[in-house]
């Protein structure tokens, strides 16, 4: 390995301490004896645990123990360690239960974020639902996209996240259950995936299918300027690069006026916007000069694309989801979460008694154009009283 990469390594462990430390004395500071003490020491864990993913251990299991000893010193006196270090255990037993803890213990179940592509799993046998403690989770996303609003909860502290799960969720939530290597939910499907599409195949979009998506992140525009706003405009000048690259027979006059008006709305100066005098295959370096300005030329948004895959639903929602996501996978929103997530339908026993409704397998979270102005009608007391039970295996 280059010195540059030991440095960086050495760099990258003393930022973690630093942020373990000054996490740790707020933990200190806030808990003492508290009622809530428990969910605190948790969600000081969890950041523990994800911060050292990237470490190596002698054993494996030490990715979850230890941490313990660090984490026995915010604990009063008289409250026992949640988690027991057991070395009889077997890893997968030990990241299973750990994950289970951690996902009933804090906010928002952060969790599911942090499973990994499967192809980067060391320890393959582990349910879909936890992550491999024993493996950096993608470096890409994780050192830069935290920074973007549709990842905000990633970075927040426990106040934060308990505020804005009251304000999605209310206070009565029925949160999930483990059973041995099964996560019981409850949830409401959104839809099927319809279109998947991977930004390192791009060229093998339909024109039609290029129109359609633009149509849906430019449409209702003035709705959507929430949070995700720069994101999805990212996104846009992206495809409509894309669309106005192919033969101009193929081009839609419909979509080129859409194309033309979305660039108007983008604060661009007015030389950057073609004008219809302006030939149509003049327009791709135009494009650029939006693409190029600071907001859209965000690292941080190129890494989220370039390690995820562009879905539309049979529903016409529009969204962002794992790279491994397929055409048939299902987007549900489940009881508790932040955002939804791409389920993939598996064939398992199901019992009438339990009234678990299917099986599934995660493939990843999901980011859909415009949640958070959809999200009070999925949320509502009343909606959900329609979810179903389902469990991921």
């Amino acid at each position: 390995r280059s010195n540059f990469d030991l440095e960086t390594d050495v760099g990258d462990r003393i930022r973690k301490i630093n942020e373990i430390r000054s996490t740790l004395a707020e933990v200190v500071q806030q808990a003492g004896l508290a009622a809530d003490c428990e969910e605190k020491w948790f969600f000081c864990a969890n950041f523990l645990v994800t911060s050292l993913r990237s470490s190596r251990f002698g054993d494996d299991r030490d990715h979850i123990h230890g941490c313990l000893g660090m984490m026995s010193m915010v604990l009063p006196h008289d409250f026992l360690i949640p988690i027991i270090p057991d070395y009889e255990r077997h890893v997968v037993e030990i990241f299973t239960s750990t994950a289970g803890l951690f996902l009933q213990k804090t906010p928002l179940l952060l969790e599911l974020s942090r499973v990994e592509s499967r192809s980067a799993r060391r320890y393959r046998e582990l349910p879909s639902w936890v992550p491999d403690y024993s493996v950096p989770f993608d470096q890409n996303r994780s050192k830069s996209t935290t920074k973007l609003s549709i990842n905000k909860h990633m970075d927040m502290g426990l106040e934060a996240l308990r505020r804005e799960q009251r304000d999605m969720w209310g206070t009565h939530i029925r949160g999930p259950v483990v059973s041995g290597l099964e996560l019981v939910l409850r949830g409401t499907q959104l839809g099927f995936l319809n279109i998947v599409f991977k930004p390192r195949m791009m060229h093998t979009l339909e024109v039609s299918d290029l129109g359609n998506i633009i149509s849906l992140i430019t449409a209702d525009k003035q709705s959507h300027e929430r949070i995700d706003d720069a994101f999805w405009n990212m996104m846009a000048v992206r495809f409509i690069d894309m669309y106005l690259s192919r033969p101009s027979h193929e081009i839609s006059p419909a979509v080129e006026s859409m194309c033309r008006e979305f660039l108007k709305s983008l604060n661009t100066d007015p030389q950057d916007v073609p004008r219809r005098c302006v030939p149509i295959e003049n327009w791709v370096g135009l494009i650029y000069k939006t693409l190029m300005r600071q907001r859209y030329k965000n690292p941080a948004i190129i890494a989220e694309v370039a390690s995820r895959s562009v879905f539309l639903t049979q529903e016409r929602h529009l969204g962002l989801g794992p790279d491994e996501a397929e055409q048939g996978d299902e987007v549900w929103l489940v009881e508790g979460a932040r955002k939804p997530f791409v389920l993939r339908r598996v064939d398992a026993e199901l019992r009438p008694e339990d009234g678990v409704a299917g099986a599934f397998e995660l493939v990843g979270d999901a980011d859909l154009r415009g949640f958070e102005a959809l999200v009070p009608n999925w949320t509502a007391p009343e909606q959900r009283l329609l979810y179903s039970k389902i469990k991921l295996v």
